[in-house]
């Protein structure tokens, strides 16, 4: 399973931060694919591998967020 990342909403930055965040509930890999930052999610936790890619984008927006109150 994968989760798309547009660089131009969201920065590398608050994706490393929440795939830090949800280590232990899977492996992450992190591409680019043209203008998208790819996480590519792998071995995720059997009790949270259907809301696990969804988690994350939450986690990741919610850093953009705040980032950009500061």
């Amino acid at each position: 399973m994968e989760v798309r990342f547009h660089q131009q909403i969201y920065n590398k930055g608050a994706i490393t931060d929440a795939l830090e965040a949800y280590s232990e509930f899977g492996t992450f890999d992190t591409t680019k694919d043209g203008d998208y930052i790819v996480v590519e999610i792998s071995d995720p936790d059997s009790d949270f591998s259907a809301v696990l890619p969804q988690e994350i984008a939450n986690y990741v927006l919610a850093n953009v967020i705040e980032g950009r109150r500061d």
